[in-house]
C-alpha cells in the first residue's frame, strides 16, 4: 500500500467477495443496457449515445463490451452471477451468451455488437432526447441500486464505493453522491416502478436505500468525506 502510494494510486480494500468491488458495481451498466436492447427498447449505438451524450460516460457500455470482448464480459457476469448464489440482479444476458457461442466477441473478432476493419458499417444511434434519458436514467438507477447493496453489505466503504466509480470505472460521479444529487426518495420511485412494471426480483431496491429515504438522510450526511 506504501508503494502504490507513492506512485500516487487510489487504494482501496474490498472484502473478499464474488467480483470485489470495481467489477460487481459496473455489472448494471452493461446487464441493464443488454436488458434494454433484449426488449428492442434501442439499439447499441443508440444506448451508447445516451449514456455519453446525456449521461456524460467516456464510453457507452457496448463499446465497452466490444473492448473487454464479449466471452470475458459474459464470463465475469456469470461469475458473479453463480458466486452470489444466483441473485437476480447479476443475471447474464441471454442476447451475450448467442453472441459469444457465435464468435462475435468484439473488437479482437472483427465483430461484435459493432463492425471493425476498414470496411466496417458504421451504425447511426436514434438521436431521441426523451428515448435516451430513460435509457439512461434506468442504468444510472441500477448502478446506483448496486452501488448501495455493497455499501449495505459492507464489501467497500462509502469513500472506496466512490473512488471505485470515480478512478476504477472512469464514471463522470461517484454513485452515492450521485443519488444525493437526484434524492434517494426518486431514486427509490424508480426502482420500485421498474420492479411493479417488470415484475422482476432484479429491480428490487437495496434495504438500505428504503431506510435512508424514509428517514430522509443522505450520504453525505451519513458517511464523511462523500
Amino acid at each position: 500500500m506504501d508503494l502504490l502510494t507513492s506512485w500516487g494510486k487510489k487504494i482501496i480494500q474490498p472484502k473478499d467477495t464474488p467480483g470485489f468491488l470495481v467489477s460487481r458495481i459496473t455489472r448494471p451498466y452493461f446487464r441493464e443496457a443488454s436488458q434494454i436492447l433484449e426488449e428492442n427498447m434501442g439499439d447499441p449505438p443508440t444506448i451508447d449515445w445516451a449514456m455519453k451524450k446525456i449521461g456524460g460516460f467516456e464510453a457507452g457500455p457496448f463499446e465497452l463490451i466490444d473492448q473487454i470482448g464479449n466471452d470475458i464480459n459474459y464470463r465475469v457476469t456469470k461469475s458473479i452471477f453463480e458466486g452470489l448464489y444466483f441473485d437476480p440482479r447479476y443475471t447474464p444476458s441471454i442476447s451475450q451468451k448467442r453472441m459469444v457461442e457465435a464468435g462475435l466477441l468484439g473488437k479482437k473478432a472483427g465483430k461484435g455488437f459493432y463492425e471493425y476493419g476498414k470496411n466496417a458499417a458504421l451504425s447511426q444511434p436514434t438521436k431521441n432526447e426523451v428515448l435516451g434519458n430513460e435509457i439512461f436514467q434506468r442504468v444510472l438507477v441500477m448502478l446506483i441500486n448496486g452501488a448501495v447493496e455493497t455499501l449495505w453489505k459492507g464489501i467497500g466503504t462509502a469513500d472506496e464505493i466512490e473512488l471505485a466509480a470515480i478512478y476504477g470505472a472512469r464514471y463522470p460521479k461517484g454513485l452515492l453522491s450521485w443519488c444525493d444529487e437526484i434524492g434517494l426518495q426518486k431514486i427509490l420511485d424508480q426502482l420500485e416502478s421498474l420492479q411493479s412494471r417488470y415484475s422482476q426480483e432484479r429491480y428490487r431496491p437495496s434495504p438500505l436505500i428504503k431506510r435512508m429515504a424514509h428517514n430522509g438522510e443522505t450520504f453525505s450526511e451519513k458517511f464523511s468525506g462523500i
